[in-house]
């Protein structure tokens, strides 16, 4: 079965261009207004002279250019993953969608996650720097780990887990079955249950790999 694409909104390339932008932007927030000089001083004065995490500050700043050289490139990386990854599952059910549909579906879907960072960093840049600790950086809003668990707890592997459970990744997931979904050849139902069991695939892997770097750091 092969789905017709419908005329798209935007060009590939701008809605691309607009991803890639809206990232950028949302990086260069998080930059200037949270990871700020006296955010460093509060993360690292326990384990740092104050000149010493001025010049740890001075150094990450000058390696933040290469945060906005590559931020281009892991939205290619990560979307086109997406839409790989949601297309070999369509396979194995015989469904054929063409590979640009779902990637430019997999464009639009990431503006529900990048909504979510950005929340989260609007949310942190209103906090009082003094305030700020490793655990309040790890809170996700809404996600079911900062209702569920304490805050004291955000070490844990669960609250890894359950971080990813939150209103803008279960979007992603709305936008994707809504996207794929025709009512005839996909039914909604059936829809769902595919992306639902990519995004828990890809979750899994990446709180797996993040629970790793982790413990290799402790």
């Amino acid at each position: 079965m092969v789905f017709a694409s419908p005329r798209p909104a935007l060009r590939p390339w701008q809605l691309l261009a607009l991803v890639m932008a809206l990232n950028l932007i949302v990086l260069w927030f998080s930059n200037e207004y949270v990871l700020t000089r006296e955010t460093y001083q509060r993360l690292l004065s326990d384990r740092l002279e104050a000149s010493r995490v001025d010049e740890y500050f001075d150094f990450a700043r000058r390696l933040r250019i290469w945060g906005y050289v590559l931020t281009p490139l892991v939205v290619v990386v990560r979307v086109g993953f997406m839409a790989l990854a949601l297309q070999l599952a369509l396979l194995l059910l015989l469904i054929e969608v063409p590979i640009g549909r779902l990637f430019r579906l997999a464009l639009w879907a990431s503006l529900a996650l990048l909504a979510g960072t950005a929340v989260r960093e609007v949310l942190l840049a209103a906090l009082d720097p003094a305030t700020l600790s490793l655990a309040r950086l790890s809170v996700v809003p809404g996600s079911l780990a900062s209702v569920t668990m304490d805050l004291e707890d955000f070490r844990a592997p669960l609250y890894g887990l359950l971080n990813f459970v939150n209103p803008f990744e279960l979007a992603w997931c709305a936008i994707m079955a809504a996207g794929i979904a025709d009512g005839k050849k996909l039914k909604p139902v059936t829809a769902a249950s595919v992306v639902v069991s990519v995004w828990m695939t890809v979750t899994v892997l990446a709180w797996g790999l993040l629970s790793f770097l982790n413990r290799l750091r402790s």
